[in-house]
């Protein structure tokens, strides 16, 4: 059973959503699969949603079922739980009340029998944890014996991430497992591309830690000519203010803010874009990054991401936010690329990323971390 506080056709909560969606495809045809989750994305109502509150066909061999408000009390949720009998609950936030607290506290009574993976999904990151720092640093010390528990292991992407964990809890188990990857099959699409002039996409939430001030600084200082899109929730309204101050300044540049978009729609302007840009202050996986190379589409990033060697695999380029000065030649060089050039480039990452969309190895992985959990190994 997954729990997660917002599943497709939610979009606007972003990361964790694609993780689990990307999960279910890769694992569906070895597992019984059940998505318990509510019925909003974010705080909006899902549209077009006729049923809720019963199990819904989701995939060949997965099942959703959408809770309204009135069904999210700890009674229904352990009546929910207790009726599926999962032998592995997945926990997709450390902070839900709901699809988090609920389910370690029915663990931690002895009210389930299975065992339970958590995904910290980047929410113990310093640039996560350094908002409402306080607030969260309390709420993990009184909460640690719940995520600590012996049947508890968290399911990380990577070293670093492993480190985070069991720093905020000692003794912590772990496995380390990659996100998966989106396997949907797409044609190559080009888009013409004349030097001189770049078409640049930025996804992510309007917030700090995606850093979006860092590139329209950048764009203020370089010689560039082209448009940029963002697109992406706007989160912290003050963090808007100073970008969009900078936004007018900016006269080579035409920027159009596209706020939230479907997941289906994005696909179709990042093919219409020639490089992709986020100055991330970190991501657990980065979906957003996982898209535009699916599409064919560089990148420029930072290196608070997972994803490396971007340069030497003709993708892009990752940099240490300390080195303005290469971003911004990365930015002056990838506007000079000619047609020829940039289908160049754009093959290679479509390639890179099809050679690679299908992970056996990931999934093998997979399967013996549920498999391990189910007979309690």
């Amino acid at each position: 059973m997954i729990l997660i506080d917002w599943f497709d056709p939610a979009y606007k909560a972003g990361g964790p959503i694609r993780s689990c969606v990307n999960m279910v495809k890769s694992l569906e045809q070895y597992f019984e699969i059940y998505i318990l989750t509510s019925d909003t994305d974010l705080d909006d109502k899902l549209h077009g949603l006729e049923k809720k509150d019963e199990w819904l066909p989701y995939s060949v061999s997965a099942k959703v079922m959408y809770l309204s408000a009135a069904a999210r009390r700890w009674r229904d949720i352990a009546k929910t739980i207790r009726e599926v009998h999962p032998d592995t609950m997945i926990l997709n936030s450390m902070f839900s009340k709901v699809f988090t607290i609920y389910p370690l506290l029915l663990n931690k009574m002895q009210k389930t029998n299975g065992r339970i993976l958590i995904f910290p999904r980047g929410m113990l990151k310093r640039s996560a944890l350094g908002h409402k720092s306080a607030k969260k640093k309390l709420f993990f010390l009184l909460a640690k014996p719940l995520y600590t528990a012996s049947k508890n292991i968290f399911v990380v992407t990577d070293k670093t991430e492993d480190e985070e964990v069991k720093t905020m809890f000692s003794g912590a188990q772990t496995r380390i497992a990659a996100n998966f990857s989106d396997n949907t099959e797409r044609p190559l699409q080009l888009t013409p591309k004349t030097a001189g002039f770049l078409k640049m996409i930025f996804v992510g939430r309007v917030h700090p830690i995606k850093n979006l001030k860092f590139l329209l600084e950048l764009l203020t200082k370089s010689r560039i000519r082209g448009s940029l899109k963002i697109i992406g929730v706007l989160e912290d309204e003050n963090y808007w203010r100073e970008c969009d101050a900078l936004i007018d300044t900016l006269e080579q540049v035409q920027v159009d803010y596209l706020g939230e978009v479907p997941h289906e729609q994005l696909y179709n302007h990042i093919t219409d874009s020639h490089l992709f840009v986020l100055p991330t202050l970190g991501e657990n996986f980065g979906h957003a990054i996982a898209e535009s190379l699916s599409a064919g589409r560089p990148v420029l990033i930072s290196d608070r991401t997972p994803w490396r060697s971007l340069h030497e695999n003709n993708l892009g380029w990752e940099y240490p936010l300390a080195e303005e000065k290469m971003f911004q030649a990365s930015l002056e060089a990838a506007c000079d690329w000619t047609g020829e050039e940039f289908d160049r480039i754009c093959k290679a990452c479509y390639q890179w990323y099809t050679d690679r969309k299908n992970d056996a190895e990931l999934i093998e992985q997979y399967k013996n971390i549920l498999e391990d959990a189910s007979t309690g190994d």
